[in-house]
């Protein structure tokens, strides 16, 4: 009798133990590492940006904003290269023939880019820099990883993504509408890319939309203009509809501005797999073997 409670007991807790609980269908988004730079065009340098993470498996993104001094020919992003060899991809670009720059002392052509890569590693001041189609006046700069994406396909699938608007001039918040995702788990990102010097062309920091919170950015007025760049990001956990991003104060400069929408989606973990746990005579365990002795049972379950 004693036995046989005994047998009772270990085969209770074995089955306890084997019943695992119910987890999420995708892994957790979080930002790991982000940095921000800047470059004076004249000469461009390709100084870059210097990113350091934590965690492998991350997804690196890198937006790119340059302007054009006196201009109407934007010049754009040729590549994408760093000191960790990852493989580049663009994800979105968008130019303007004449847009106002610093403290409306003039009208430039401004390209606005966001590339991506997959980082198998962790990184440890991985410098990246980007090769341009041609010479710039001011280009600036913001890197982040994000780890528990989807690495292959780690952007959301709605057709709507990326969503960009812009303004040529005048006082405004740089927003964009319109970000659907076909994920539940994603983080929405919210670009933003100005001709202006910080917020007010004397070096005022940007202020991040409501729901959203800052990743970093980068305000390069090292040059005949200036060049800034912003990025930030909201986690949700539900399929979101026409919802916006943006900044959460106007650009009192006046400058020019893209403001770029978009979203990253969650990793879906491995399925896992289990034997059929049955009691015939004994208790059958994963492996085929009995409970109580070493004798192996048949597979055939």
């Amino acid at each position: 009798m004693r036995g046989g409670k005994s047998l009772f007991i270990i085969a209770f807790s074995l089955l306890a133990a084997l019943s695992v609980a119910p987890h999420s269908a995708f892994a957790a988004l979080s930002l790991d590492g982000h940095a921000n730079g800047g470059d004076d065009g004249a000469p461009f340098s390709g100084a870059g940006v210097t990113l350091t993470t934590t965690d492998a498996n991350d997804v690196v993104v890198f937006e790119i904003f340059n302007e054009n001094d006196g201009s109407n020919i934007p010049t754009t992003v040729s590549s994408v290269s760093d000191s960790a060899g990852l493989t580049w991809h663009l994800r979105t670009a968008t130019t303007s023939p004449a847009m106002q720059q610093y403290a409306d002392e003039g009208v430039n052509a401004t390209d606005m880019e966001i590339w991506w890569a997959h980082a198998p590693a962790q990184l440890s001041s991985d410098t990246i820099v980007p090769t341009l189609s041609g010479t710039t006046d001011c280009i600036s700069y913001v890197a982040f990883g994000v780890n528990g994406a989807n690495t292959a396909t780690p952007w959301d699938t709605n057709g709507s993504l990326p969503t960009i608007a812009s303004s040529a001039s005048g006082v405004s918040t740089p927003s964009v509408s319109g970000i659907s995702t076909a994920e539940a788990n994603t983080m929405i990102l919210g670009f933003m890319g100005t001709g202006s010097y910080g917020s007010d062309d004397d070096a005022a920091p940007f202020v991040d939309g409501s729901g959203y919170t800052s990743i970093d950015s980068s305000l390069f007025g090292a040059c005949a203009f200036a060049a800034s760049t912003f990025a930030e990001y909201e986690l949700v956990s539900s399929a979101q509809s026409n919802i916006p991003a943006e900044l959460g104060a106007p650009l009192t400069s006046g400058d020019g501005w893209f403001m770029i929408g978009d979203a990253i989606q969650a990793a879906s973990p491995p399925a896992t797999t289990g034997r059929v746990i049955r009691l015939v005579g004994g208790l059958r365990i994963v492996g085929g073997v009995r409970l109580g002795g070493t004798s192996p049972v048949s597979p055939g379950y």
